[in-house]
């Protein structure tokens, strides 16, 4: 669990980059709603929504059209909820048109994120251990389903 310190650190970091964003993730539905409240989630002052993680991502990194997930937290009680896994699908939804590949970045040796990121469709994309590898996915990659004029 990460210090007040190393957190402040990090989004001090973060507002100093213009490619890099950092966003609260909030519940939605009345039975997330319910399970978040017993997970213990705080309320977010604004939404009047329980906060259910962070996500930590920068564009154009490691090179132009990527995007890299750095982070993506999800408070313990709420995993295997899907909360994770629509946080990812929204964020590549977002980047359509943006973004060629979406990054995620799994730090250390944690085979749990990295069958999450793998049930997602993500594939070993870079090793850079012992820190880190790298899991990746195309965006906006054609379905094969499209018409051709002609």
């Amino acid at each position: 669990m990460p210090t007040t310190q190393e957190v402040a650190t990090d989004i001090a970091t973060a507002i100093q980059d213009p490619r890099r964003f950092v966003e609260i993730v909030l519940l939605e539905g009345a039975e997330l709603e319910a399970v978040g409240a017993a997970a213990g989630c705080p309320l977010d002052p604004v939404s009047g929504q329980r906060v259910a993680g962070y996500l930590d991502y920068k564009l154009d990194y490691p090179n132009a059209g990527d995007a890299t997930v750095n982070l993506l937290l999800v408070r313990h009680g709420l995993q295997s909820y899907g909360v994770g896994s629509a946080c990812a699908e929204d964020l590549e939804q977002r980047l359509q048109g943006r973004s060629q590949r979406m990054l995620a970045s799994i730090y250390g040796d944690n085979p749990r994120a990295r069958k999450f990121w793998e049930r997602l469709g993500y594939q070993f994309a870079i090793d850079a251990k012992p820190l880190l590898v790298w899991y990746a996915k195309e965006l906006n990659k054609p379905s094969g389903n499209e018409l051709v004029a002609g």
